[in-house]
């Protein structure tokens, strides 16, 4: 019996759906949010000094924390996005991080701000990690550049308007009912995400059939299938 090499012609199928395309609005939502929640305690800094008695030199420790907790936990995170898929510890990711959001609200003293904050950057470490198992998988090959383009420039419009957003609610709200405010907004957003989203588009009830069938066909997986 001869075993053909060949690759039987495959033709990308007509998209009826465009959930990849929602798929990537809410992945440049969770970008957004990564950077306000990140960008509150700069805002609220004055506030949160006069009335805890912090100086400079401890908001050292405290911003240093964030980006130590950030560093050490972004390897593990990228490994459980790709043993575990993404839709649940993006969900875990983004409810952790609401909850020290929410907690710093409690906060009286130094020490117990520095370990929030270690724990704020261990919770948001996955986040990028995460959303790119997220492109990988519901993305096509081509359209990945754009991809990453579309979640970090997220990022930076969240950094552009985060400061104004918080210093504005602190203003209004004062420091401890902003840091509510965005612990109950993160909140929202998981429990949006969990209703919605699933791993793979072949999971999906809001993907048709021919979407999924372009993204395999573009990523390379429906001809390599071909092959007898």
């Amino acid at each position: 019996m001869v075993v053909s090499n060949q690759v039987v012609p495959c033709t990308p199928r007509v998209v009826r759906s465009h959930q990849r395309f929602v798929v990537l609005a809410v992945l440049f939502s969770l970008s957004m949010l990564t950077i306000v929640d990140r960008v509150a305690i700069s805002a609220a800094k004055v506030d949160m000094s006069h009335e805890l008695g912090l100086t400079d030199v401890t908001f050292g420790l405290i911003f240093g924390s964030f980006a130590l907790g950030y560093a050490l936990f972004q390897i593990p995170a990228g490994l459980l996005a790709d043993r575990f898929g993404s839709r649940m510890l993006i969900a875990s990711i983004v409810g952790l991080w609401s909850i020290f959001t929410g907690l710093t609200t409690i906060i009286r003293t130094a020490v117990m701000l520095v370990g929030a904050r270690f724990l704020f950057g261990a919770a948001e470490a996955g986040a990028y990690p995460a959303s790119a198992q997220v492109v990988r998988s519901w993305l096509p090959a081509g359209e990945t550049g754009i991809a990453q383009g579309v979640i970090f420039s997220g990022s930076r419009l969240g950094a552009a308007i985060g400061l104004t957003l918080t210093s504005w609610l602190v203003a209004k709200l004062g420091w401890r009912f902003s840091f509510l405010a965005l612990s109950i907004i993160g909140v929202l957003w998981v429990i949006g995400w969990l209703l919605w989203f699933r791993n793979r588009p072949e999971e999906s009830p809001w993907a048709s059939t021919t979407e999924r069938a372009y993204i395999r066909y573009e990523s390379g997986e429906a001809c390599a299938r071909g092959r007898v």
